[in-house]
């Protein structure tokens, strides 16, 4: 089964659902952070070196690497990868609605925050 794993910098503050930023703060959030998921998937596109399927539904598992060991709310942190995600289905040409997302897993990685988001065929 083929699989890609795109690797982000954790989703900005202004992009969290609680968070009450000025509209241009998290226009600007969203077009970075759209960007840099779209630039980092098509490179885990090429070092594929084939096409990866893009028929029927993807599967999407967000995992989020945190520096400190704290309390997240789950659905939050889903909803801050709204960019990211219609990011990755540009790189892959696709509409997000095909996108079925996992809840997300939250890890502890001191040396490195990210957000690691595999992807998958559903079938």
């Amino acid at each position: 089964m083929s699989m890609l794993l795109v690797t982000i910098s954790l989703p900005p503050k202004a992009l969290s659902p609680n968070a009450r930023p000025h509209w241009a703060a998290k226009a600007a959030a969203v077009k970075k952070h759209k960007a840099e998921a779209a630039i980092f998937a098509r490179h885990a596109i090429r070092r594929q070196r084939k096409r990866f399927p893009v028929r029927g539904f993807l599967i999407v598992k967000p995992t989020f690497y945190y520096r400190v060991a704290r309390n997240r709310d789950r659905d939050n942190l889903q909803a801050s990868l709204k960019a990211a995600l219609d990011g990755i289905a540009s790189a892959l040409d696709i509409d997000d609605s095909r996108f079925l997302v996992e809840v997300a897993s939250i890890e502890i990685d001191k040396d490195d925050p990210r957000v690691e988001i595999e992807i998958r065929a559903a079938n």
